[in-house]
């Protein structure tokens, strides 16, 4: 028998919360064992007009030895069904930290802007410092900068150790932020980078937190952290001190979208 949908089928739950929603199909066991259409994958969407409601529980009903009922319910509360699905781009999850920290400096630029007048510590303590101020005995200065930050949680069906291992402590040869988003297909209309942001050498792979959750899933945290001057350049000095890499190819394998049911990560 062909896979077909109930007439009653359809139902929904409207609270302030969201929307629940339900499909029901009647087909064969092969047919629901092979998820032949329209049976949905998890995570696929009710339908083209409704395409925040996404397929988070299937629930199979015997009929007799050879057909079955597939309930299928759709849901637009929590997004439980995005994650921790080895290799697929839907499961990645950012987390981005953006705060303040102390770092010594040398000098400034007076109100925070580069387009102004340049101020040395060294200068300025020796002339206007207390009596008997001088260069050489200048206490150290501190200014409060950004510190951005990224761990990206990423799923794979295998160990990539060695992947991490030979990678650490690089930084991307290439744009990573801009990248990243068109790699993981997050629409432009969701975000406010622009498209000539240049963050080349300014990411650092800083470390990445590995454990197994369950059979042939491995959970990967990936750490970044951001340096508006670049890691390769140290008071304005081109140092060359760390290697390069392509960032993005961390996530391969863990990056399948080989189907348009698949949730989206917008």
């Amino acid at each position: 028998m062909a896979v077909t949908e109930d007439w009653n089928s359809r139902e929904a739950h409207i609270t302030q919360d969201g929307i629940t929603a339900t499909r029901v199909f009647t087909c064969t066991w092969d047919d629901a064992n092979n998820v032949v259409s329209p049976i949905p994958l998890i995570g696929a969407y009710f339908s083209e007009a409704y395409t925040e409601l996404r397929c988070t529980d299937i629930r199979l009903e015997g009929l007799n030895n050879t057909d079955c009922r597939v309930h299928a319910l759709y849901s637009t509360q929590g997004m439980a069904h995005r994650r921790q699905q080895a290799n697929r781009a839907a499961s990645w999850e950012e987390n981005i930290s953006v705060q303040l920290e102390e770092r010594a400096i040398d000098g400034w630029y007076q109100n925070d802007n580069t387009a102004g007048t340049f101020k040395t510590w060294a200068t300025e303590w020796a002339d206007n410092g207390p009596a008997g101020s001088n260069a050489d005995n200048r206490p150290e200065l501190v200014q409060l900068v950004p510190k951005t930050g990224i761990t990206l949680t990423a799923y794979g069906s295998l160990e990539y150790f060695n992947r991490v291992i030979t990678n650490i402590k690089k930084i991307n040869n290439a744009k990573f932020l801009f990248n990243h988003l068109q790699f993981g297909k997050v629409p432009a209309t969701l975000h406010d980078i622009p498209e000539n942001f240049n963050d080349t050498k300014k990411w650092i792979f800083m470390g990445c937190d590995m454990r197994p959750i369950r059979s042939n899933c491995w959970e990967y945290q990936f750490h970044f952290v951001y340096n508006d001057q670049g890691w390769n350049t140290q008071h304005g000095v081109t140092t060359d001190m760390y290697a390069t890499f392509d960032m993005v190819a961390l996530f391969s394998d863990m990056d399948q979208r080989d189907t348009e049911d698949w949730i989206s990560r917008a």
